[in-house]
């Protein structure tokens, strides 16, 4: 090499550490810019032809290396917008609020802390639109073009109306008291007539003297008792007792249904389903059921038990005001309400109560509305539904045999259906799903001998609801949270990757720009073959000023060294 080789070389090394410091200086510089990739530069040698055909070196040329895959530390935030990326992939965003393919550019950054603006679109501190793909409030899905960012639209968070949701389902999770008093049925008392100074009891002989004449009983004297569901809403298949015979015998046999006291009559008719008896005072009372008539006839002198032949009205009827436990003319045995939501977000009450029927395992059960005048189309006193919850023997639900009206579409039953009043003024009618539970399980409502409660209800639906605030999730999905404690899912953020991040072309404001060299962009979902989003927090810079300060060094120190070299050579030139 010449001694003006010397002197070139020198000023190559001269000029690529000066490009090292600009390096390192615009790294210091960006210590603290959100997202910053630092840089670095690299030396490759420069040769000459020489003697002989073999290479001289003559010198450096310095190469700029932007480190643009490595992860930069997260930072917390307390606003939720702003977002870092663990992991591979960039935000897109862009320079203006509508790029289309020919209007504006479409950017990647990893500098995430973006805010509303005046407009409510989310823009980071560059100015850059956020972009993501907008999510159908109906199917919950995103487009099904992930290989455009035309497809994307600018996140905006401002023009988001407040919501109502409607009410749609209710689930049930209650018990029903096996061993309830039965109450509010027919009841038939017997007539029979003590002797002049004596009292009838549980345990007479009801031929014996402590009866008058006319009352006492003789062999073969019966009554025959039938209890009979009447006037079941869709004409379903009644419940009954089937004709029960009860014979007075001087020598009583419960196995052939002979009695002789009021005690063994008692429990003659206590072990047939659908009627009860109880001893008090010398009478026996003969309970029926309240959905039910009950008709008894005599043979021989059978009429001296409970009178003339005669039938006993049904005392309980769901179509009926003066007999329905909507009106309140009817005690239930248990009722519990619920608040659900019309399409308006007004809060309604929805009632239901139950009154245990004397046939086994077998609850009356009205869904009404309260006040009554909510509702019309209803049939009577707000009621929306009636029939009979059955229950199997181990006191869980039986879907078979509860009635379709309150086992809901999904057991081959039929829906809750509210018509409102035109006072109301909501959409109309508004179905309900309602939930009692899983066939043969105790899951939903379920008949123990414990006391009646309602354990837990779930209802879908709420008032009207403003806008609260916004979250983002680590899948990149951005939310809107309303006061009533509902959610929208509003866009989801694509991520977009490349072969080679190191290849991008680094643009003003900390963006980067596709290029031959980084590939082509590929949109992704956070968390699917890219890095998760990091909601309220940031990503910071890469730059380690410890190792900016190493650098530093060695660069003024080969600096320095090549210009010995060049001062050297100028005054070998110079003698």
């Amino acid at each position: 090499m010449s001694l003006f080789g010397a002197i070139a070389a020198g000023i190559t090394g001269l000029d690529g550490n000066s490009q090292a410091l600009a390096s390192i200086s615009a790294n210091i510089s960006n210590l603290n810019t959100v997202g910053y990739k630092r840089n670095e530069t690299r030396f490759q040698s420069l040769v000459s032809p020489g003697a002989g055909g073999f290479g001289q070196p003559t010198g450096a040329l310095p190469v700029v290396r932007n480190l643009i895959d490595q992860q930069g530390l997260m930072q917390t935030s307390s606003t939720s917008t702003h977002l870092g990326i663990s992991g591979d992939g960039f935000f897109v965003v862009a320079d203006i609020n509508n790029p289309t393919n020919t209007t504006g550019t479409f950017q990647f950054t990893r500098a995430g802390q973006f805010e509303a603006d005046k407009d409510g679109n989310l823009v980071n501190s560059g100015g850059f639109f956020l972009r993501g793909w907008e999510i159908d409030p109906t199917t919950g899905k995103i487009t099904d073009d992930r290989g455009s960012l035309t497809a994307t639209s600018t996140v905006n968070v401002a023009d988001i109306a407040g919501t109502a949701t409607i009410t749609s389902n209710v689930a049930l999770d209650m018990n029903l008291n096996s061993e309830e008093v039965v109450t509010s049925s027919p009841t038939l008392a017997t007539v029979f007539a003590a002797d002049t100074g004596k009292t009838i009891s549980a345990t007479s002989n009801l031929d014996g003297t402590d009866l008058a004449a006319g009352s006492r009983l003789a062999n073969n004297d019966a009554i025959t008792v039938t209890t009979t569901q009447t006037n079941l809403a869709g004409g379903f298949v009644a419940q009954t007792s089937s004709a029960q015979t009860f014979t007075f015998n001087t020598a009583p046999n419960a196995a052939s249904g002979t009695f002789r006291t009021l005690n063994q009559l008692a429990a003659l008719i206590n072990s047939k389903d659908g009627m009860t008896a109880s001893v008090n005072a010398g009478v026996l009372t003969l309970t029926g059921d309240a959905h039910s008539t009950i008709v008894h006839t005599e043979a021989n002198n059978g009429e001296r038990i409970f009178g003339a032949a005669a039938t006993q009205a049904q005392t309980y009827l769901a179509t009926a005001s003066a007999t329905n436990m909507a009106s309140g003319n009817i005690t239930p045995s248990f009722k519990r309400s619920v608040q659900i939501f019309d399409s308006k977000g007004a809060a309604h009450t929805l009632s239901f109560a139950f009154l245990k029927s004397n046939f086994s395992n077998t609850y009356y059960t009205e869904v009404f509305m309260e006040p009554a005048g909510d509702t019309n189309l209803a049939v009577v006193d707000g009621i929306i539904a009636h029939g009979r919850m059955r229950f199997n023997a181990d006191g869980t639900i039986d879907l078979g045999l509860t009635d379709p009206s309150l086992r809901g579409s999904a057991n081959a039953g039929t829906d809750l259906v509210i018509n409102y009043s035109t006072a109301v003024g909501a959409t109309t009618p508004q179905t309900i799903t309602l939930d009692i539970g899983t066939n043969g399980k105790s899951d939903g409502i379920s008949q123990f001998a414990s006391a009646s409660s309602l354990d837990e209800f779930t209802v879908d639906g709420a008032i009207f609801g403003k806008l609260a605030s916004i979250s983002v999730s680590d899948l990149g999905v951005i939310t809107a949270l309303f006061d009533n404690g509902t959610s929208r899912d509003l866009y989801k953020l694509p991520i977009a990757t490349f072969t080679n991040e190191n290849g991008l072309e680094v643009s003003d404001k900390n963006t980067f720009l596709q290029t031959t060299t980084s590939g082509a962009f590929n949109l992704k979902e956070a968390g699917d073959g890219a890095g998760n989003v990091s909601p309220a927090s940031f990503e910071s810079s890469t730059v380690d000023l410890a190792d900016e300060f190493t650098e530093m060094i060695i660069t003024q120190q080969a600096f320095s060294a090549n210009g010995k070299v060049v001062s050297v050579g100028t005054e070998l030139l110079d003698e």
